[in-house]
């Protein structure tokens, strides 16, 4: 708020009774200035292009007071099927944000493809494309031909339609030269092979997400390398493969020739795919800043990923993990690695494998972690839990040891869920065995009443015995039913 409304509320303040201030006062008495404070804050909660036209719809001394401030309140002219692109003009040169609805008609469509081309030649104020992309839509050749100069646009969204699944494949020359103040880029299920060469020509994009790619969209580790190396200014970055690469491309894999490169500002990173590509990407990047690393693979035979390993190490923000989740879900397994509590500034990271066999589930992320993860002196304490029916009788025993045998400095394991029968047998096993190379600096265990059946009792307890044997005692503590 500024000085002069400060001033001005002061002065309504010093009228002294309060109820007489509310029979003197009108809204036409409240200054601009507090107007349009009380305009922005509902602008903003609003979170609506469309909403302002509420409040010049109110009164002439309010269109007055909007119309005065279109920067200030961030107006924006929302150009979609319903509100037509030639009625554009009876409004005042505002940005405009161009969109179209998803589910319609092939007639309806029709009226898309006129819109947009009727809203294209206002090129010099579009400010944001949210586009739901058709087959009809897209075999426009003015569309498919977006080039030339557009100086406000920030945010480009192209995403596909009702999962059609036969859109063209987009030209390199789509959307060149108008990405220099590009600040968001998503496309979803848009196959756009060329993406890098519109991408080396902008300086300002912060946001980067390609969901869903699919394979006719395929962009190469070495072609990703090099587009990110001008993105100096990115923050977020999604990559998400559509299907796993065949067994074909995974044997014609070179090493790449592109420069390492550095991703100053980078702070998240999302990727979903094959493991071989994440090596590749990530053995060519630095990303000094990044706290937030989640990364899923396709289920497969051999998970090795050394490479990401040494990413992982290279970024300062992973070195303070201090807790970990192992959760079993409906399509694969997944840990989630936190910093202490109150360390928001830290980093965190999921490794999950996508997996519809549970009996490989363990398996495979003993693969995925033992490769991936550096040694963890800070990682203390363990969270298990499985979701309703998602874990199977037959569950692999061998492959949850292995897992354990992975978490060196682990002080405290807390077992919840449908895993605690399958953990107990684990720990039963490792009685068996050389009970203090597993797990040599565990010294609590935390299980869940509501699993604690009489068997897993029983298994915890030769576990258990097994250590104060050994000379490396192990507490349990059963927490009562619905305890935390």
């Amino acid at each position: 708020m500024s000085g002069d409304t400060q001033v001005s509320l002061a002065t309504i303040t010093e009228l002294g009774d309060i109820d007489k201030l509310y029979q003197r006062v009108t809204i036409g008495a409240v200054p601009d200035e507090v107007l349009l404070d009380v305009f922005n804050l509902y602008l903003v909660q609003a979170l609506d292009d469309d909403t302002w036209h509420i409040l010049v719809h109110v009164c002439r001394s309010w269109r007055r007071i909007v119309f005065a401030s279109p920067r200030r309140l961030n107006l924006r002219l929302l150009c979609t099927p319903n509100r037509l692109a030639k009625n554009m003009d009876v409004w005042p040169p505002l940005p405009i944000v161009i969109s179209n609805s998803v589910g319609r008609t092939t007639r309806a469509e029709l009226e898309d493809v006129e819109l947009m081309i009727v809203a294209l030649k206002h090129h010099d104020r579009i400010c944001k494309i949210d586009l739901a992309a058709t087959p009809i839509l897209l075999e426009n050749p003015t569309l498919l031909a977006m080039t030339g100069s557009y100086p406000e646009l920030t945010s480009l969204r192209l995403h596909e339609s009702y999962h059609t699944i036969n859109l063209p494949v987009f030209p390199d020359s789509f959307f060149d030269g108008f990405t220099q103040h590009l600040q968001k880029l998503e496309l979803d299920r848009i196959p756009f092979p060329g993406l890098g060469k519109p991408l080396l020509s902008t300086s300002s994009l912060v946001k980067l997400h390609l969901f869903n790619i699919p394979r006719s969209g395929y962009i190469s580790p070495e072609a990703m390398v090099t587009c990110l190396s001008t993105l100096t200014k990115l923050q977020c970055l999604s990559l998400q493969f559509q299907y796993p690469q065949s067994q074909a491309d995974r044997a014609r894999r070179r090493p790449l020739t592109v420069p390492h490169i550095v991703l100053p500002a980078l702070n998240t990173l999302q990727f979903q795919g094959d493991s071989n590509y994440l090596e590749d990407t990530v053995s060519q990047i630095d990303a000094p800043r990044l706290k937030s690393l989640n990364i899923t693979f396709f289920d497969q035979s051999v998970l090795e990923t050394p490479r990401l390993r040494h990413f992982i190490s290279r970024t300062e923000k992973f070195h303070a993990l201090h807790r970990a989740s192992l959760v079993f879900g409906s399509s694969g397994i997944f840990v989630i690695l936190f910093p202490p509590k109150g360390m928001a500034d830290h980093g965190w990271l999921m490794l999950e494998v996508r997996c519809g066999k549970s009996a490989r589930r363990f398996s495979s992320l003993v693969q995925v972690c033992g490769s991936s993860l550096p040694p963890l002196p800070t990682l203390e304490r363990l969270h298990t839990r499985g979701y309703q029916s998602t874990v199977q009788p037959h569950m692999e025993i061998t492959g949850c040891v292995k897992l354990l045998r992975l978490f060196t400095f682990l002080k405290n394991l807390d077992l919840s869920g449908e895993l605690v029968p399958h953990v107990a047998v684990a720990l039963k096993e490792l009685a068996r065995e050389g009970v203090t190379e597993v797990l040599p600096a565990l010294q609590n265990i935390f299980v869940d009443g509501r699993w604690a059946s009489e068997h897993v009792k029983e298994d915890i307890e030769q576990f258990v015995a097994a250590r104060q044997l050994s000379g490396f005692p192990v507490v349990v503590h059963y927490r009562e039913e619905g305890g935390g």
